[in-house]
């Protein structure tokens, strides 16, 4: 994909694809509202987007751009990265493919929906380039990986390309998949619950595989004595939230991100049960994530 067709599609469309809706109050004419992507516990809508225009703004931090900006940001990733991304989120993306006019006069229900993803087959990982992402770029080796991960193959509906991810099962028996270009879910998504034997009903939250990974191997088998959610976005807060007051945990150990997003995050938990949580982002601070810091100590 190019950069002039990636700046074509539409965001309205990239955002739902990603599971961002808007706001029905505030969806008018060519200026749709969403709540913020960067700040999960956003009660009123700030984040808005020119249909026509295809840029975005935040009035909550002040930033604003195109599509890739939003990926780039989203992500934490360099335009090369973000250009994958969504050549894998949308495969046909091409110029011919695009509605006509679509930066003059876009019309999100015109442009080709993202298909969706069909799980063919799920195995112990042995994929090179996937062992090679775990054990070089993110420093898990691959007998821990295979504790929890297993290798996946889905086919694009529509296309009948074929892609291999690692895989982790959620709640509601799809996959969590990723690799070193995409994110997302097959069949549905939801958060990761990997119970534990703990007495004491405790639960140790991460948002994403790879800081529970690295956690794992920093603390050994006891971080798994207790419950452990990965949620794999921030998005699904409600949903943690709804599980977490159904099971009363004495301890709530939270591992965010040391950035804005991941504080608001550490701040929304404390909020609601302030008994019981134990912030630990601090551990790995002054790096972004548990991965980060668990990859420089691996040199």
């Amino acid at each position: 994909m190019t950069i002039q067709q990636a700046k074509n599609i539409p965001l309205s469309i990239l955002l739902e694809k990603m599971g961002f809706s808007t706001t029905k109050r505030k969806h008018e004419g060519n200026d749709m509202w969403y709540k913020s992507p960067f700040r999960p516990q956003e009660q009123d809508a700030s984040f808005h987007v020119n249909v026509r225009k295809n840029v975005w703004y935040d009035f909550g931090d002040g930033s604003g751009g195109d599509l890739i900006a939003f990926i780039q940001r989203f992500n934490n990733c360099e335009v090369s990265d973000a250009l994958a991304f969504l050549d894998t989120l949308f495969p046909k993306s091409g110029k011919k493919n695009l509605p006509k006019s679509t930066l003059d006069e876009p019309k999100p229900d015109r442009f080709e929906k993202v298909e969706s993803l069909i799980l063919k087959s799920s195995r112990p990982i042995s994929n090179p380039q996937l062992i090679a992402y775990l054990t070089e770029e993110r420093r898990i080796d691959i007998n821990t990986a295979k504790k929890f991960l297993v290798e996946v193959t889905y086919t694009q509906a529509g296309t009948g390309k074929n892609y291999y991810a690692l895989g982790m099962v959620n709640r509601s028996g799809g996959y969590e998949v990723r690799n070193k270009y995409f994110k997302g879910s097959i069949v549905q998504k939801d958060i990761t619950i990997l119970r534990g034997g703990d007495s004491e009903h405790k639960v140790s939250i991460f948002e994403g595989i790879f800081d529970f990974l690295s956690a794992y191997k920093y603390y050994g088998e006891i971080l798994t004595d207790g419950e452990v959610i990965v949620m794999h976005s921030l998005a699904m807060k409600e949903m943690l939230l709804e599980y977490l007051k159904k099971r009363s945990f004495s301890k709530i150990y939270t591992y965010f991100d040391n950035d804005r997003a991941g504080d608001d995050m550490t701040f929304w938990i404390g909020k609601n049960f302030p008994s019981a949580h134990e912030p630990c982002s601090a551990l790995f601070f002054p790096f972004k994530d548990f991965n980060a810091f668990w990859r420089s100590k691996k040199g």
